[in-house]
């Protein structure tokens, strides 16, 4: 769900956002697919999320976007965007 909202706030708002869930207890990864269509075309992405070693609930890319958000706050020099 939160990558539902967080597209939806992105993108064309969440009255516009239509979001599908499908439960299989025998993944071994958490998928994500996003299909975006408009006047420019369409486009379409697929995310499989490998577990978190220490809580298979989230995913591993969790845990490290969270890691490279602190170090962006805290480190005196960025480079790039």
């Amino acid at each position: 769900m939160n990558v539902a909202v967080s597209l939806s706030l992105a993108g064309i708002g969440k009255e516009n956002t239509n979001v599908r869930i499908f439960v299989d207890p025998g993944a071994a990864r958490n998928i994500h697919e996003i299909q975006v269509e408009g006047d420019f075309g369409k486009f379409t992405c697929r995310i499989e999320n490998v577990p978190s070693p220490g809580n298979p609930r989230t995913s591993y890319l969790a845990a490290l976007s969270a890691i490279a958000t602190l170090k962006k706050i805290t480190e005196p020099l960025q480079i790039g965007t």
